[in-house]
């Protein structure tokens, strides 16, 4: 079953500080490429599992605008070759792969996020996401426009 989400757009002031703190090391770690995330989440008084819970789910209004980059968070069935597909899906419309992050398999699933360069595609990213949504083994996906 494919979970369908619902965007938001929320006053700064209702939303938890749990969130904004997590934008404000999202921020911290693009304007500094050589911090880390444990130094930049103690910057902010922020517990590490909080940014890594919240930091795919979570972006500033503004980075949601421009349409060159796009990432995907899917979790997928743990089977064999399910990432080379969608990799080869990927390469089929045409887009470049930024980057690929994998959790462990733990019940049979797994977490991806997979980051692409739209500029060069062939194709629209709807009939992408389309094709994506399409594969069974995918159980959850949400496509986030960041850049």
């Amino acid at each position: 079953m494919l979970e369908n989400h619902e965007y938001y757009v929320v006053d700064k002031l209702a939303v938890p500080s749990v969130l904004l703190k997590t934008i404000q090391v999202k921020q911290l770690l693009e304007k500094n490429p050589g911090l880390k995330i444990s130094d930049a989440v103690k910057q902010v008084d922020l517990s590490r599992s909080a940014f890594y819970k919240y930091k795919d789910l979570i972006f500033p209004y503004n980075s949601l605008k421009a349409t060159r980059m796009v990432t995907f968070f899917m979790e997928l069935s743990d089977v064999a070759g399910i990432l080379s597909q969608i990799l080869r899906i990927i390469a089929n419309y045409g887009a470049n792969v930024l980057t690929i992050n994998q959790n462990i398999p733990m019940n049979g699933k797994t977490n991806i996020s997979i980051s692409i360069d739209t500029t060069s595609m062939e194709k629209t990213l709807d009939s992408l996401e389309k094709k994506l949504r399409s594969i069974e083994d995918i159980s959850k996906f949400t496509i986030i426009i960041s850049e």
